[in-house]
């Protein structure tokens, strides 16, 4: 997250807004590394969201960002309920979307909001 945060903010420059402050959901983002350098669905290691095997809990809910070394960086918040499926990974799903059935997504997801256990 910390990777977007810094694209995001260099973007929002480059356009003439900046001295934004933002907020990043740990709630999933507790192993380091757990995405892939090089995704094989999209090439980009944050465009992969839905599902990601292998995540664990992040940093409580807080405003003690220091540690981070990201001055623009206001809060630690859970937006994503830890546990809950972001998508079904069922292809014929008139819902599915295709993060959902990515390489780094755990199999056999069940639709957006049920819990996952996983």
């Amino acid at each position: 997250e910390a990777i977007y945060i810094q694209y995001m903010d260099q973007h929002f420059s480059a356009a003439g807004m900046s001295g934004y402050g933002y907020i990043t959901d740990t709630a999933r983002n507790g192993v380091p590394d757990c995405r892939k350098a090089n995704s094989e669905s999209c090439g980009d290691p944050c465009c992969e969201w839905c599902n990601i095997a292998n995540a664990g809990f992040g940093n409580m809910p807080s405003t003690n960002t220091q540690s981070t070394g990201l001055s623009n960086l206001d809060a630690f918040v859970w937006a994503k309920v830890p546990g809950e499926s972001d998508g079904t990974s069922n292809k014929s799903a008139s819902n599915y979307d295709f993060h959902c059935g990515s390489d780094e997504s755990v199999p056999n997801a069940p639709q957006a909001g049920m819990w996952f256990d996983s």
